[in-house]
């Protein structure tokens, strides 16, 4: 069976492949603005090719007891979640995947050997995230929070990888092996955990352009409250400031001897009356 050209806007899932299905192909398709999922896979050799989707909750969903998922330039812009490969799921692969602007994970993937293999990622919160056996190749990363994250008791390996990341490049958790081979992480933190490398790795800080860009907001806060506190400054100075009266020196001379008088009167009358 072969889906062509379809125009989906709207709705709950463009396109749900239940598990009955097998050897279907959806090509040269869009999806826009569907509530839940642009294509909801749980079939058997099943291909996506050139198929686009946009401001979806999730591009692709790849369910329970699929298998055998090929899909080969998909394209995702928008959306909360990429292409998620539940567990139970096996034979993934992604082929030049495109995804921009992605809210959470561009990919994450519970799917046993999975495979990701070319293609670009820009924007979103973490790019891969990889919760069993994965291989990621000839993947370019950028404008990412997280590069690649690791919480897979497989093998999960990073081949001619370029990841531009904000925060951290690549974070291995605990049990997780990783392998990073011929590929440049550049990120505050360009490893988070342990690793193994394999040819020739290049893991340093950001490009200036990156940290410059991180930096920018920081001058634009500290510049704003400058300028709140010379405001402030300047009302306080404009207001009018309240002064003491000037009192004349006569005037004060005047009570003083009056203060005086009246202290020798009472002590006469005291004198007297004792007399």
């Amino acid at each position: 069976m072969t889906l062509d050209r379809l125009a989906v806007r709207g709705g709950r899932r463009g396109v749900a492949i239940e598990k009955t299905t097998t050897h279907l192909v959806l090509q040269s398709s869009t999806f826009d603005a569907v509530k839940l999922a642009g294509v909801a896979i749980g079939g058997t050799a099943v291909e996506l090719r050139d198929v686009a989707v946009t401001d979806t909750q999730t591009g692709v969903r790849i369910e329970r007891g699929a298998d055998d998922v090929t899909a080969v330039g998909l394209r995702l812009t928008g959306g909360r979640d990429g292409v998620v490969a539940t567990a139970g799921t096996t034979g993934v692969l992604l082929h030049d995947l495109s995804a921009v602007g992605i809210e959470n994970d561009a990919v994450r993937s519970f799917s046993p050997d999975a495979r990701i293999l070319g293609g670009t990622i820009v924007g979103a919160t973490t790019g891969v995230t990889a919760g069993a056996a994965t291989t990621i190749s000839r993947v370019s990363m950028s404008l990412v929070n997280g590069g690649i994250r690791a919480r897979s008791p497989g093998l999960v390996r990073a081949e001619e990888v370029d990841i531009d990341a904000v925060a951290v490049g690549i974070d291995a958790a605990a049990g997780s092996p990783v392998l990073l081979a011929d590929s440049r992480v550049r990120a505050l933190e360009a490893v988070r955990g342990e690793l193994t490398e394999s040819g020739t790795n290049e893991l340093s800080l950001p490009p200036l352009n990156l940290l410059g860009a991180i930096g920018i907001p920081l001058v634009l806060l500290a510049l704003v409250l400058e300028l709140v506190h010379i405001t402030r400054q300047r009302r306080g100075e404009s207001g009018p400031r309240w002064t003491p009266p000037v009192v004349p020196v006569a005037a004060v001379r005047r009570s003083l001897a009056k203060s005086d008088g009246d202290d020798r009167s009472r002590r006469s009358g005291r004198l007297g009356a004792s007399r």
